[in-house]
């Protein structure tokens, strides 16, 4: 019968497990591929917000320099209105170029020549003859108050330079004065503005790429990888990645499975692929470990009837239970031992374990891994009964300096890693003379015991805070701070002391140390640090 019970069983459970791989690889596949598709819009849409952040400050940029640009050429028009031009040389017109913080400057009269120039070889320009230059002759016939011409950056006529020009009619006579700059600010903003550029700056994970493709073009714009490659594959096809908005499966170079997603942002696809070994990887992984948590429980399972059938489980169970009901009622320190079979030994050792473990988290502190504050009073009160009569034990009240700023500047992570930076070092004291833990939040406490004189404790003190100071904590990739610390204590001989009043008294020495000077100790009643 048992045999048979166990045979049955164990079809019925391997054929539930097929059920549920089945199931869990379609759920998992669907999974990995949402949470792969999500990942890509995100990041496409970084790109997107990227591009239009970028878009935005040229534009603003153009408009403040082009506002700036004018300003400046209508000066050089009031200047030059004013002076006798057949005195102006070259040197004075570059004179002239500097003051006004312009790279050029020039004179155009009225058959439409450059008359004057801070540049020498152009003087004698025919202005009619350049289709870029041309422009600027039509504002000595504008019918406009004050006619201007603001010309976008382009290579000039005369050395192919790439420049821009500003001109202003000029009053009183017929002609124009033109200033010219080198747009570096702008062609640099540009140049940030591509998709070449912002991809390169985009974290990618292994395998992935992000690029763009023209919708009319074609052609592929920018690489995360950069631009040297050949672009032949078909997921960098246009026809391909169109219908990849919604994710989808095309072929590489190699004929190998890529998973794109695709987003249209004005004339660009902007796409992000991935190979599709990548997600299948991850889904073997996934259904391998799912295997083997059920063919575990499934082992455990058939383990567990079969001891049931063979009644062995019973009398442990009872067993088991009448030791959970003892450490239910606060015996914490009751131990499971169940003999006759390996399970429920270990089950046996992992409740002790946890029960040590909930005992540990009852007494100390989680962030610091110190006592807790109820179950140091008790372990300094056993401390100070048994003391000896020719020793003298103290306790240590300390208060962190500062350290709702550093929650407030850094953040609690760095908040946490400053506690528990300060926590190592108070572990770091001899263990045969002090007994440590954390009050709450930014109070710590100390006991010093095994002491033969007074003048043990301010030794014991100043070698804590020496090694305060050779361990500071590393705030941020730019700064390191020592931890600055306050603390007051008070020492007794008498075992029959209040360890209640020896805290508070140290906690009054702390007060009256904060109160006058931080960082450093003081001892109850003297009200001075000893440091």
């Amino acid at each position: 019968m048992q045999k048979t019970f166990i045979k049955y069983t164990f079809l019925i459970v391997t054929t539930a497990i097929f059920l549920i791989l089945f199931i869990n690889f379609g759920f998992t596949l669907h999974a990995l591929e949402s949470q792969q598709y999500d990942s890509f819009q995100t990041k496409i849409e970084q790109v997107i917000r990227t591009m239009e952040n970028n878009q935005q400050e040229i534009s603003v940029l153009n408009e403040n320099l082009d506002e700036d640009y004018l300003t400046r050429a209508r000066a050089a028009a009031y200047v030059l209105d004013r002076q006798k031009e057949v005195g102006m040389d070259v040197k004075e017109m570059q004179y002239l170029a500097k003051l006004l913080n312009v790279d050029e400057v020039h004179v155009i009269d009225e058959n439409g020549i450059i008359a004057l120039a801070s540049v020498s070889k152009y003087i004698g320009i025919n202005m009619g003859d350049h289709a870029q230059t041309r422009p600027f002759l039509d504002l000595m016939d504008s019918e406009k108050e004050d006619p201007y011409l603001i010309q976008e950056a382009q290579p000039n006529a005369a050395e192919n330079k790439m420049m821009k020009y500003v001109g202003v009619a000029r009053k009183g006579k017929k002609g124009v004065v033109q200033v010219g700059f080198e747009p570096i600010r702008q062609l640099e903003a540009e140049a940030r503005n591509t998709y070449e550029y912002i991809f390169s700056k985009f974290p990618t994970d292994t395998g992935e790429e992000l690029f763009a493709v023209g919708r009319y073009s074609g052609h592929v714009l920018g690489h995360s990888a950069g631009m040297d490659s050949e672009f032949t594959a078909g997921h960098y096809q246009l026809e391909k990645v169109k219908d990849c908005e919604k994710g989808g499966y095309k072929r590489d170079k190699n004929g190998k499975w890529v998973y794109v997603v695709s987003k249209q942002y004005e004339d660009v696809l902007i796409c992000a692929a991935l190979p599709g070994e990548a997600i299948f990887k991850n889904l073997l992984k996934n259904l391998f470990h799912t295997s083997l948590y059920l063919l575990i429980v499934e082992a455990a399972v058939i383990l567990f009837l079969n001891y049931l059938v063979k009644g062995k489980v019973v009398n442990g169970i009872h067993h088991i239970i009448a030791d959970l009901s003892s450490i239910t009622e606060g015996n914490l320190d009751t131990e499971v031992s169940v003999g006759g079979n390996p399970e429920f030994e270990q089950l046996g050792h992992g409740i002790n374990v946890m029960v040590k473990k909930l005992q540990y988290e009852n007494t100390h502190d989680h962030l610091t891994g110190l006592h807790k504050f109820p179950r140091f009073k008790e372990l300094a009160a056993e401390i100070l009964k048994n003391m000896q009569s020719e020793k003298i034990c103290a306790v240590v009240m300390i208060d962190l300096d500062a350290f709702k700023e550093i929650n407030d500047n850094y953040g609690h992570d760095v908040g946490d890693l400053y506690l528990k930076r300060f926590a190592d070092v108070m572990k770091s004291m001899p263990a045969e003379h002090f007994l440590t833990a954390r009050r709450s939040g930014d109070e710590f406490c100390m006991m010093i015991y095994g002491c033969s004189h007074k003048s043990d404790f301010p030794r014991y003190l100043d070698a804590f805070y020496d090694a305060i100071e050779r361990h500071p904590v590393t705030l941020s990739d730019e700064e390191s701070r020592v931890i600055s610390a306050s603390s007051g204590f008070a020492w007794t001989r008498d075992a029959g002391a209040d360890i209640s009043d020896l805290l508070s008294c140290a906690d009054q020495a702390l007060y009256d140390m904060k109160r006058e000077r931080k960082g450093g100790y003081a001892e109850f009643s003297k009200r001075k640090r000893l440091s």
